[in-house]
């Protein structure tokens, strides 16, 4: 019986490790992030193809962000107006505050002191609390010295259940089978440095209707220990928001209480906050989100904060 039980636990323990493997190799190799928007490993490819291919040393400001920075900044026109070689790698809200970490993490050990560094974000990023699947997104280390006790622990589930996940190994399977890539950067993503949707989200959508700017800040834990690494490393780090609908800013005293609350927690990280408020995309310009401006306006959204951030950037 002892030797049946023996038997058991060895193939439990080969076929957790099997599953695990390939949920690692599915996540971590093969950038296979997200079942439903597979863009979430699209642009987590592209900003290492971007970094792998890019002098560090040679890049005077950065940007880090979400979804809002791939579709409000044109880095090649913010580098002409600002007159500094810029590198943009935009994530997505999925990845949030902590995928921003730990790039700003791969980073600093190529940078020059005093680079710039610049946190674009949707205004609702600093509500989403510790988001431990953009941490797990990012690394496969499941340890992260910015939490708490309780938040690592919150962590490491986040980790256990996406490792052990049966129907996620066999969906990569299938697709490796098939020959499918869902993370494949195509030729268009990476000529205008992002994914384009050239959609425009329908003013009478429901979650357009329902939508409102946050009322509490989240969790400050990621963005406290990005102003010590930004200390560390003498950077000049500036926090902006990004750009959103004016059609969903309907509560102007609700609003600016967040907007207050952002920049408090922002600067008491030793961030400087640029903008304090969001710019509007009036309909025209809208996106496939409230947080996106159309793709055919991209540029007039760079040349607007390019010309507001330029007061703050260091030479």
């Amino acid at each position: 019986m002892t030797r049946y039980f023996r038997t058991c636990f060895a193939s439990t323990v080969v076929v957790i490790f099997i599953i695990v493997s390939i949920n690692g190799t599915k996540y971590w190799v093969f950038r296979d992030l997200h079942r439903i928007d597979h863009a979430v490993g699209v642009v987590t490819r592209l900003a290492e193809e971007k970094l792998t291919a890019t002098r560090l040393d040679e890049i005077d400001a950065f940007m880090l962000g979400d979804s809002s920075l791939g579709y409000g900044i044109d880095q090649e026109l913010f580098s002409e107006i600002t007159n500094l070689r810029t590198l943009s790698l935009p994530l997505t809200g999925g990845h949030g505050l902590p995928g921003a970490l730990l790039q700003l993490r791969n980073l600093v050990g190529g940078i020059e002191e005093n680079a710039n560094i610049i946190f674009f974000f949707s205004v609702d990023a600093l509500a989403w609390g510790e988001n431990p699947a953009g941490r797990f997104y990012m690394s496969a280390l499941p340890f992260e010295p910015a939490l708490s006790v309780h938040g690592q622990i919150r962590l490491l589930i986040e980790y256990v259940r996406r490792l052990i996940d049966l129907k996620e190994a066999s969906r990569f399977i299938w697709d490796t089978i098939r020959g499918v890539d869902n993370s494949r950067i195509t030729d268009q993503v990476r000529s205008h440095g992002y994914i384009a949707s050239p959609g425009k989200i329908d003013l009478d959508a429901p979650h357009l209707k329902n939508y409102s700017i946050p009322e509490k800040i989240g969790s400050t834990a990621y963005i406290n220990e990005i102003g010590r690494v930004c200390s560390r490393y003498s950077l000049n780090c500036l926090y902006v928001f990004g750009p959103l609908m004016r059609a969903v800013m309907r509560d102007p005293a609700k609003e600016q209480r967040f907007y207050d609350s952002s920049k408090k927690v922002v600067e008491s990280s030793g961030i400087r906050m640029v903008l304090d408020a969001p710019l509007p995309i009036d309909d025209a310009f809208r996106g496939d989100t409230p947080f996106h401006v159309s793709p055919a306006f991209r540029r007039q959204f760079t040349e607007k904060y390019a010309r507001l951030l330029v007061p703050y950037l260091r030479d």
